[in-house]
């Protein structure tokens, strides 16, 4: 039995990871997987018994990287925590035609097996009452689960836009009005 190269398991993650906020669940192949790193199909599979396997890892790394990111947080004041949140979503430009792991998981929700539709959801579910909570902490006086579902919205809608036109306006125009009502 061959033992599994966790630096080409982390090659192969983040090349999927690329394609799948780029192309979606349905857009991509090990094929494409194994054209982009080099490796014959065989070798993919040896990582990530099937493409359902290798999403549930995607998720699951981005759940993992956005926790650090909301524990890390929850010790800072409520607008700074925002501030960072926002940095987040304005750092996603530096990889024009990507979408934001929330909104790839939301457009590929139906078409997701089953066991990686349910991770996404709780995905979303932590996102959502993260961003909630630090609201509900802050010093605004508004209805935190309501402005953390327009807020998510906002920001993954004008991604998406910002993805269609080819520009960044559309996410930098949304995070300069949430930054400016916020106060922040």
């Amino acid at each position: 039995m061959t033992t599994r190269d966790p630096k080409r398991r982390e090659k192969l993650l983040s090349l999927a990871d690329g394609l799948w906020l780029s192309r979606g669940y349905a857009g991509f192949s090990f094929g494409d997987l194994s054209t982009g790193s080099g490796l014959k199909k065989p070798s993919v599979y040896h990582h990530f018994p099937s493409k359902e396997a290798l999403l549930l890892a995607l998720i699951a790394h981005h759940a993992k990287r956005s926790a650090d990111f909301y524990a890390a947080m929850d010790s800072c004041p409520a607008p700074q925590a925002l501030g960072a949140f926002f940095k987040v979503y304005e750092g996603l430009l530096e990889h024009p035609g990507r979408l934001c792991p929330a909104g790839a998981i939301c457009a590929d929700l139906e078409v997701l097996p089953r066991p990686a539709a349910e991770l996404g959801r709780r995905y979303l579910q932590g996102q959502e009452a993260w961003l909630s909570a630090t609201l509900a902490r802050g010093p605004w006086s508004l209805s935190a689960p309501d402005h953390a579902t327009m807020i998510l919205g906002a920001l993954q809608g004008s991604l998406q836009r910002a993805r269609a036109e080819g520009s960044p306006e559309p996410l930098r125009g949304t995070l300069r009005v949430l930054q400016g009502q916020l106060g922040i």
